[in-house]
């Protein structure tokens, strides 16, 4: 019908029209973010800040998918990697979490900080120094909202298929085993 969309386009004015308007006062009444936002990625620390839980091994760096992560690293007395430089190009980061899944130590968390403006580049790149952060339960929680729910936690919240499509191998419903079988004969 034509004008359909013309008129669609109408009601919905309309409808906003008459609803009561509601202005956030942005820096003095913060936005609520999402769920599942995600910040600049910061160094987690237990006690001091000088002993992060980091511990040199570059896979987060390896993860970057824009390589604005940079280390550089040096063998302590007992053979052990010891950090020296951790920054971080805030400026040409993407925020997408990569570094934080990879990391097996649980030394990285993606906080809710998005105030970020910065007057030149130089601002921009954080060091390990501006990127520790105590462990609270919020950081914690945090990092495990990116990294999923634990092996234990998986276990307790799955419980066995009863369509018998896992019972196939490969577990996708048997097309691919089914091939395989047939080109047997």
């Amino acid at each position: 019908m034509f004008g359909s969309g013309i008129a669609k386009g109408l009601a919905t004015t309309f409808g906003h029209l008459f609803k009561p308007k509601v202005t956030q006062q942005y820096p003095e009444e913060p936005a609520p973010l999402a769920v599942g936002f995600r910040g600049l990625p910061r160094l987690v620390y237990d006690e001091t800040p000088e002993d992060l839980r980091c511990v040199a091994c570059s896979i987060c760096a390896n993860a970057c998918p824009v390589d604005v992560i940079h280390i550089e690293t040096h063998r302590g007395p007992d053979r052990k990697l010891v950090l020296d430089r951790f920054d971080i190009e805030a400026g040409g980061c993407v925020f997408c979490g990569l570094c934080v899944e990879a990391c097996p130590f649980e030394a990285l968390t993606m906080m809710h900080g998005f105030e970020l403006a910065a007057y030149n580049r130089e601002q921009l790149l954080w060091t390990k120094e501006m990127l520790a952060i105590k462990a609270t339960p919020q950081s914690l929680a945090d990092m495990e909202r990116i990294h999923g729910p634990t092996e234990k936690e998986e276990k307790a919240t799955t419980t066995p298929s009863k369509t018998g499509a896992a019972a196939v191998s490969g577990g996708t419903g048997g097309e691919p085993a089914a091939a395989v079988a047939s080109s047997g004969d």
